[in-house]
């Protein structure tokens, strides 16, 4: 399943090196370094995040961009990259998004949709993204130690 005119696991990695330097104050607060988010995602993009609250696009846009500088110590990576399904017009992805700040690590499971286009950097734009914790074991360890 893979085709030269797109890379979704580069662009699922471009995306969340962007986050991570934009949270991070590591690149300039401007709008042309700001269209690299929202160049990448549809009119019609919305994400579900961990807790399950659904944000449409113009929301996540300007939530981001005043969030620039925000997390100093946060470090972001993916693993675990999968193609679900593809045809001439969509793909479905999952993917592992990790986070680290401060001492203390986060993950989440996203399902994304992305729409092929010829336009962008990587060929896809970002249509969907639905997130969901991932339980760490470690974490779970704290808990049962709390717990007795």
């Amino acid at each position: 399943m893979t085709n030269n005119k797109y890379n979704w696991q580069k662009e699922i990695e471009d995306l969340h090196d962007f986050f991570e330097l934009w949270l991070a104050a590591k690149i300039e607060k401007t709008e042309n370094v700001y269209s690299q988010f929202s160049d990448a995602v549809d009119d019609d993009f919305s994400l579900v995040d961990p807790n399950g609250v659904s944000s449409p696009r113009k929301e996540l846009l300007a939530a981001l961009y005043q969030a620039h500088g925000k997390r100093k110590n946060l470090e972001i990576w993916t693993k675990n990259k999968k193609l679900l399904f593809q045809n001439n017009e969509i793909l479905l992805v999952s993917y592992e998004e990790w986070q680290l700040e401060n001492h203390k690590e986060s993950a989440r499971i996203s399902t994304a949709v992305f729409i092929i286009d010829g336009s962008k950097a990587n060929g896809l734009r970002w249509l969907r993204v639905h997130e969901t914790w991932l339980c760490l074991l470690n974490s779970k360890l704290k808990l049962l130690i709390l717990e007795n």
